[in-house]
């Protein structure tokens, strides 16, 4: 038997860049080598590198060979554009532009002893769509240059076992796909032999030519019933096959079968995706970890959060990440190295280069059970072109012995398309990928672009699959880009779902992107964790402008931790959402972890760095409590209640666990105090892949006679959770002869005004007390008032992060709230405008709205000063045009009685035309 010998070479390198020649330890990129152009300036919309480099670098080193009657491969695990001299002779790879898998050369030329390898390395693009894309953008694991992963000379039987594959076939079988290659100058006859524990042993006759090539497919029967592979018991076995006299080969192996129709399933059994989206943030390398140790961690961090699933946006991971993936228990959807929202496949090039692409990626790939899906990419759109004039070269098909020009790489023909370039536009063509990959190979589920069309575009024929943001103009989540959609714009409740859009459908959905609700950026303990090649300077230039303007680090931490309770919510609104709705088959979150670029979108639980936040709000456990296989969840109207209602509410299971549920199903409502108001429980049971509905209840508030946040509790088997309710009493405020406040400004010995006219100066100067309170939009100096935190990033568009307020502080005595906000807030902040209050420096605003980072101003939508000898209160939370509502009209009297009180004695002195609305 002839012995396989991996020789790394990853000392003793040197790199010519630019005339210069350094010498160099791979694996590594040139950022890491700190190799390029110094770059000092500040970068506010991503990380900034601090050396700059695109273009060709060149790694060259000698080394020594002795084996003999040995087929030789140079092994490049990942890199960029590729070209490979051995000994001054040019060799060839068909993987010399692939982003995604190894660059393999044989090394036909080599000889006994020192042998140089010379190996250019060239990452600029000019394909935008390569560029834009997460395997090269500057945006997160940045554009590099260099050589990663497992450098090494495979030193292997001339005849051997070149690819071994393992999937399920019926009836728990094990379908083994071999690959054979003879490399030598006879004839090969001989006996393939396959093992793994429980499965029963077969042999095959095989015959191979010389300098051949030879496929075979078998069937092991097992010999009871083997482990399947799911999130659940994520079983592995090994397969060992050998050319008897030859070559062996194992390869590990889960056995599943996944389908759609009509919603995702594995092994018949309904699954639902929570899925993470990985778009290669990784700040401390600038490039993807090869190493399972590092995906392992990054991987633990997500499952902790309650993720089974991750979208790797617009690039594929290396094998690290299949295996740990496989170990773990989670299905991985890698795509096609592209971002083209314009006119992809429009091009011989294009259809080439990403066809060339998705079939490397399944044949390295395609063995792990945890590859459950593949898109060809981004937020497509395809072009209406239909290509009339082609290249005649098959750079795909040629020998590498008989090329003569490198160009021909970049050509392609009928033969490699599988048709004429001519017949179809690229839409047409994007879905006869899809037939020809699913042929391929069946164990996987296509799409034709994740968010294609965003949205607009019908899920193609061949599409198994349909991920997007909408359907048409029916949502798939609940925010959008503007601060729009259901959670921006209407009041809280947890009835709406996206029923509506996946009734449509003929195929599973999967919702997009959801979220992207950002949190106010941790520039107090985050930039010093950046110790790589990427330097955080958007947030050091945000501590600094923090400074300047007079922040502290205890306001600075308040707004950290209130605009992520905040965000914490939101993504809470849409996961449950998509849990409420029948049919839907996964969302996918955008994201778990900050984006580091995009105008900096720091949206995450994580850091960029892959940890979770050093905030409460960061816990995982309180996220996975409803991003879990099983889920207990409430339909409820509305949060805000007053005491002569009712509260109903209907109690419902997501059930996409490993089996059958059946149990009890409890609730309470509780007071603050611990006090049970009330309490039911009924035995339910709750099928696989379903969502169930328990029981509808409805509970009298009369005894709630104070303000108060009351709490449903949910219970069952594994799963429960919480919800706030916000009631308060039938009360009307009036004034002290007993008429109607509504239509009476003079409240008690407070004057309420809409404006600081000669009466409210009057009243100010004589020692006494006003609330001036006017119509928010005509407040000049303000900006518009929304509840949730800003969508995504700067580029979308201005907007603030939430509300920060002393709940101890008298002012809110009979106003239940937290330090942040929460649903009976949002009235409030939704039609209130946020005063901007820059120059104000002893001004503390007692409701503190949080501005977004690249403007950091001052805002408030309530504060307190001496005005002259009396005593202002100053709202824009249109508490007027909003006493209608209930949490309106018990604020607005929390406000009056605490103005009332002796305790109303305001620090600030302001004069009267300081008051600028």
């Amino acid at each position: 038997m002839s012995e396989r010998l991996a020789i790394g070479l990853e000392k003793g390198w040197t790199v010519k860049v630019n005339g210069k020649t350094y010498e160099a330890d791979l694996p590594a990129t040139l950022d890491l080598l700190g190799i390029g152009e110094p770059n000092s300036s500040p970068d506010l919309a991503k990380l900034s590198r601090k050396n700059m480099f695109a273009g060709k670098a060149v790694f060259s080193r000698d080394f020594n060979y002795f084996s003999e009657n040995k087929s030789v491969f140079l092994f490049l695990e990942r890199t960029r554009v590729t070209r490979a001299w051995l000994n001054s002779i040019e060799i060839f790879s068909k993987e010399s532009r692939s982003l995604s898998t190894p660059h393999i050369y044989e090394l036909e030329g080599i000889e006994p002893g020192t042998n140089r390898l010379d190996v250019e390395v060239d990452n600029n693009f000019e394909d935008s769509a390569i560029l834009s894309s997460h395997a090269a953008t500057e945006e997160t694991q940045t554009n590099w240059n260099g050589l990663i992963g497992r450098i090494e000379l495979q030193v292997l039987p001339k005849i051997r076992i070149d690819r071994l594959r393992v999937q399920a076939g019926s009836n728990n079988e094990a379908k083994v796909a071999i690959l054979l290659a003879n490399d030598s100058d006879e004839n090969c006859e001989g006996t393939i032999e396959l093992a793994s524990d429980g499965f029963k042993q077969m042999f095959i006759h095989v015959s191979i030519q010389k300098r051949g090539r030879e496929k075979v497919e078998a069937v092991l029967e097992p010999k009871g019933t083997p482990g399947l592979w799911s999130e659940f018991e994520p079983t592995l076995h090994v397969l060992k096959a050998c050319l008897l006299g030859h070559d062996c080969l194992e390869e590990t192996f889960g056995l599943r079968i996944a389908s759609s129709d009509p919603s995702l399933c594995l092994n018949g059994k309904r699954i639902f995706l929570r899925s993470e989206a990985n778009c290669a943030v990784f700040p401390l390398t600038g490039c993807a970890p090869m190493d399972e140790g590092s995906w392992e961690k990054l991987f633990a961090v997500y499952k902790s959060y309650g993720v089974n699933a991750v979208r790797f946006h617009s690039w594929c991971p290396p094998e690290a990440a299949f295996r740990v993936a496989d170990r773990m228990g989670l299905y991985l959807q890698p795509e096609l190295s592209c971002w083209n929202c314009e006119n992809l496949f429009g091009t011989a090039e294009d259809r080439s280069y990403y066809k060339a692409e998705a079939e490397a990626i399944l044949d390295t790939y395609g063995g792990h059970p945890s590859f459950l899906m593949l898109s060809l990419g981004n937020e497509l759109k395809f072009s209406d072109t239909i290509l009339r004039a082609y290249p005649k070269i098959n750079f795909m098909a040629c020998e590498s012995h008989a090329l003569k020009h490198r160009d021909d790489f970049h050509c392609a023909t009928d033969e490699i398309l599988g048709y004429a370039l001519n017949d179809k536009n690229g839409l047409e063509y994007a879905d006869h990928l899809l037939k020809e990959l699913k042929e391929k190979d069946p164990s996987k589920l296509y799409t034709f672009a994740s968010n294609g069309y965003y949205g607009y575009q019908p899920p193609t024929e061949h599409s198994e699959y349909f991920h997007a943001q909408t359907f048409g103009d029916l949502p798939l989540r609940g925010a959008f880009s503007g601060n729009t959609g259901q959670i921006y714009e209407k009041p809280p409740e947890t009835l709406f779902n996206y029923e509506a859009a996946v009734k449509k459908l003929s195929v599973p959905a999967i919702s997009f992107e959801v979220g992207q609700y950002q949190v106010f950026p941790d520039v107090l303990d985050e930039p010093a964790r950046y110790t790589g090649p990427l330097e955080p300077r958007n947030f050091t230039q945000t501590l600094q402008s923090l400074r300047e303007k007079g922040f502290s680090d205890t306001e600075i931490s308040t707004m950290i931790e209130a605009s992520g309770e905040l965000s914490f919510l939101g993504y809470r609104q849409e996961i449950e959402a998509a849990l409420r709705t029948p049919g839907l088959s996964g969302i996918s979150l955008l994201g778990l972890q900050d984006f580091p670029g995009q105008g900096t979108a720091l949206v995450g639980m994580m850091n960029a760095l892959g940890n979770p936040k050093p905030y409460p709000f960061a816990d995982p456990a309180r996220f996975k409590r409803f991003f879990a296989p099983v889920a207990a969840l409430a339909e409820i109207s509305r949060f805000v209640w007053k005491s002569s209602d009712k509260f109903s509410f209907e109690f419902l299971v997501a059930n996409y666990g490993p089996s059958d549920l059946s149990g009890e199903a409890s609730w309470q409502l509780c007071a603050e105090s611990g006090a049970i108001l009330a309490k039911a429980s009924e035995h339910l049971s709750a099928p696989q892949g379903r969502l169930t509905r328990a029981q509808k209840a409805s509970v009298s508030l009369a005894s709630v006679l104070e303000p108060a946040r009351l709490t449903l509790e949910l219970a069952f088997e594994t799963a429960n959770a919480s919800y706030d309710i916000w009631v308060y009493p039938e009360f009307a405020v009036y004034s002290r002869d007993g008429s109607d406040v509504r239509d009476v400004r003079d409240v008690r010995d407070v004057l309420i005004v809409s404006s600081l006219g000669e009466e409210a100066l009057a009243r100010l100067e004589s020692g006494g007390k006003v609330l001036l309170s006017p119509n928010p939009c005509e407040i000049a100096k303000s900006v518009p008032g929304q509840f949730e935190t800003a969508f995504w990033s700067t580029i979308f568009g201005a907007g603030t992060l939430g509300i920060s307020v002393d709940p101890k502080h008298p002012v809110f005595k009979e106003f239940p709230t937290f330090s942040h906000s929460s649903f009976q807030w949002f009235n409030l902040t939704k039609n209130g405008r946020p005063m901007i209050l820059d120059g104000l420096a002893d001004l503390v605003p007692l409701v503190k709205v949080i501005d977004g980072f690249s403007t950091l101003r001052r805002l408030g939508l309530l504060y307190e000063a001496m005005v002259g000898n009396g005593k202002l209160m100053v709202s824009s939370l249109g508490l007027e045009e909003g006493i209608a509502n209930p949490e309106v009209r018990a604020l607005r009297e929390s406000i009056l009685d605490y103005m009332e009180s002796d305790q109303f004695n305001p620090v600030a002195k302001l004069a009267a035309e300081e008051i600028a609305l």
